[in-house]
């Protein structure tokens, strides 16, 4: 067995169907399937039920417990990956798919000629069935690194640590193939994280990686979720819930990443996290604590701008607390 495809889900049967009919139409076959019922509610029961009997002998399903908000995407895919046999595993969200049918023959070959641990390829997102032509992800990759490195027979390329970082995107797990142990050595997705975890397992895996080869071809369709919709992972949570997420992984990759580039990236981001936070609080009239983060900012990424904008805030906290006194003086 080469592959093992893990594909989580939670209440999207008729999404899921299309993700799995992807995979199972791939050339190369010595792959499997593991689809992760992460919960679902009842009401889903029968639809997933009639799916497991119609690709019976196909894909194994794995059915966790239920609970209120499912365990989480990253502990479905290291539950999947703990029951997977191949050698290599893949990963496939239940609402996209795949629509490269020779990617795992390519992605074969690349690892027999290479004796890559990863291998990343791209993906094109889809708004209302609609391509967005939006340049995510690893797309203008080739375009930085064809200069100095020269594809191999497989159009694939040898990438380094910083070729990625320098870069500035990460690879979505629809379009990542990695060698299992690998992923057992870094210990998989962390289950903490609700937001941001495939960022998280980007850092740690390229941190890791021996050899990281790079197909610039297209291999998967990425549906961009509906921001009214509650059924996705980033659309669950609020703005400032996802700021927190970002801030325990990249406090992460700066103390335990051993790639200078990569915990030079992961402050920089840790920068543009506070500052996000802060203007958030700041648009909601929290004085208090958007100055309290600011103040964080001009700690790890002294500017003159946002020294000026800290004594802003710090004006109107105070005017804040005056009001405050005044008004409880008054009653």
């Amino acid at each position: 067995m080469e592959f093992s495809i893990i594909i989580p889900t939670r209440n999207r049967p008729a999404l899921l169907k299309l993700a799995v009919e992807s995979v199972i139409r791939q050339t190369f076959k010595s792959f499997e399937v593991i689809v992760v019922n992460d919960g679902s509610e009842p009401q889903f029961e029968d639809a997933y039920k009639e799916l497991e009997h119609e690709f019976k002998g196909q894909v194994k399903v794995l059915n966790l417990e239920r609970s209120i908000d499912g365990h989480g995407p990253c502990y479905a895919i290291n539950m999947g990956v703990a029951k997977a046999r191949g050698k290599y595993v893949g990963f496939l969200d239940d609402d996209d798919f795949w629509v490269d049918d020779d990617h795992l023959a390519t992605a074969h070959e690349n690892f027999t000629k290479t004796n890559a641990d990863v291998y990343f390829t791209n993906q094109e997102a889809f708004k209302n069935n609609q391509p967005t032509f939006l340049k995510l992800w690893l797309a203008t990759l080739e375009n930085n690194i064809k200069v100095k490195h020269t594809a191999n027979n497989n159009n694939a390329y040898q990438v380094s640590v910083s070729d990625l970082i320098n870069h500035g995107g990460f690879c979505h797990m629809n379009t990542a193939l990695v060698l299992r142990t690998l992923y057992q050595d870094i210990k998989g997705m962390d289950e903490n994280i609700r937001y941001e975890g495939e960022r998280d397992f980007y850092f740690r895996l390229i941190d890791h990686a021996k050899i990281i080869t790079y197909h610039p071809k297209i291999t998967a369709r990425h549906n961009i979720p509906d921001i009214k919709r509650s059924d996705n992972v980033s659309t669950s949570v609020s703005d400032l819930e996802k700021m927190l997420f970002r801030l325990y992984f990249l406090d992460k990759t700066i103390l335990l990443t051993k790639h200078t580039d990569i915990i030079k990236s992961a402050k920089q981001h840790k920068i543009y996290t506070l500052k996000f936070i802060t203007e958030e609080l700041t648009k909601q009239n929290k004085h208090d604590l958007a100055f309290f983060y600011a103040k964080e900012v001009l700690l790890i990424g002294f500017t003159i701008k946002w020294l000026l904008f800290t004594g802003y805030l710090l004006k109107n906290y105070l005017l804040y607390v005056a009001k405050h006194l005044l008004n409880k003086q008054a009653s």
